[in-house]
């Protein structure tokens, strides 16, 4: 995404996207609640760029159908 547009009052602004990620909390049992499914806790708050050439792999299991 390069601009965000809003054509009723025909005004364009640049923008900027990065696709940035945390590092997860180590897992501790005393320390609640853990990151998983619903919850996710940093380890702290510096945010870490994905390399410009990300290889993505899908996988399907089972059958949907």
């Amino acid at each position: 995404m390069k601009t965000v547009a809003n054509v009723k009052k025909q005004i364009t602004v640049d923008v900027a996207q990065s696709l940035l990620y945390y590092v997860s909390h180590p897992l501790d049992p005393d320390d609640w609640p853990p990151s998983g499914a619903y919850v996710f806790r940093p380890s702290n708050f510096t945010t870490y760029p994905l390399e410009d050439n990300v290889q993505i792999s899908v996988a399907q299991v089972g059958w949907f159908g």
